[in-house]
């Protein structure tokens, strides 16, 4: 008698068929619909993963191993940084302000606060007001880095002042930051208006 049935065998083909065309299509949907990036896709492959982990090592449900060949993309961006006078365009081009929306104004106003201190992302949107303090007549933010869990004391200049005023009234954050890839989306719009745009090499990985 054989060890593998043809209804094994047709229930795993089907079984394996099925997850194949659910992780093409998905991705598929996620690229075409939501246009977004490669590692956000990965993200979302990443916790599908883990979901079918859980079912099959906590509750016991055999789904089978085929979630172990759902990809992960992983993209290696270069980094590109501002100029001076990219910096300086972005923050005194009143003409240029006028053309953004308010969300891309306030996006270009995040990110000024970002290059002018240094600060992730991840950190400035961790800003509350108890990390801006007043010393000797100067205004700084005292906070542990996210990452590293380094402590700075940033001194500000008057320009990151004026953009923390402008979103005062908020006593939760001091600075309304979107999440990340809409951030990164809008920063995008931000640069194809100011007319910068180039074509940079990315590096895809792929891994299991």
């Amino acid at each position: 008698k054989p060890l593998l049935t043809k209804k094994f065998i047709r229930e795993t083909y089907g079984k394996e068929k099925y997850n194949a065309t659910f992780y093409n299509k998905f991705c598929r949907y996620l690229f075409d619909h939501l246009h977004v990036l490669n590692n956000y896709v990965g993200q979302n492959i990443k916790i599908i993963r883990i979901f079918y982990n859980w079912l099959l090592f906590e509750k016991g449900i055999n789904t089978g191993f085929f979630h172990k060949n759902f990809y992960v993309l992983h993209e290696e961006p270069p980094i590109l940084t501002l100029s001076i006078e990219q910096l300086n365009f972005l923050s005194y081009d009143d003409p240029f302000d006028q053309k953004l929306k308010s969300h891309q104004q306030k996006a270009k106003e995040i990110f000024i606060v970002g290059c002018l201190t240094g600060l992730r992302i991840s950190d400035l949107k961790r800003l509350k007001p108890q990390h801006l303090i007043y010393r000797d007549g100067n205004s700084y933010l005292n906070i542990a880095a996210q990452k590293t869990g380094y402590e700075s004391l940033i001194k500000l200049p008057e320009f990151c002042i004026n953009i923390l005023k402008k979103y005062s009234g908020n006593q939760k954050q001091l600075l309304p930051v979107p999440i990340t890839c809409r951030f990164n989306k809008y920063l995008k719009e931000i640069c194809e208006l100011a007319g910068w745009t180039w074509r940079i090499i990315k590096q895809l990985c792929r891994s299991r």
